[in-house]
């Protein structure tokens, strides 16, 4: 597995909530081409992971950005 860390910004009903860093895993051998697809991907279970419960997520109010990402 391949073990990424990535920068997120959080927003809540359009407005700028908080930066947050996730770590993420995926497979070593993506292809280039469908790294961001996966990695989007992941970064999705993450959020459901932590803010599922929250109002705003179910009301479709929670939305990130992918700020930057390295691999560790």
């Amino acid at each position: 597995m391949k073990e990424l860390q990535l920068e997120v910004r959080l927003s809540m009903h359009g407005e700028y909530e908080n930066t947050l860093t996730v770590c993420i895993e995926i497979p070593k051998d993506t292809a280039d081409e469908n790294e961001m697809a996966v990695m989007m991907k992941e970064l999705n279970v993450e959020m459901a992971d932590m803010y599922d419960d929250y109002e705003e997520w179910e009301d479709g109010n929670i939305s990130w950005t992918l700020e930057n990402w390295e691999e560790l």
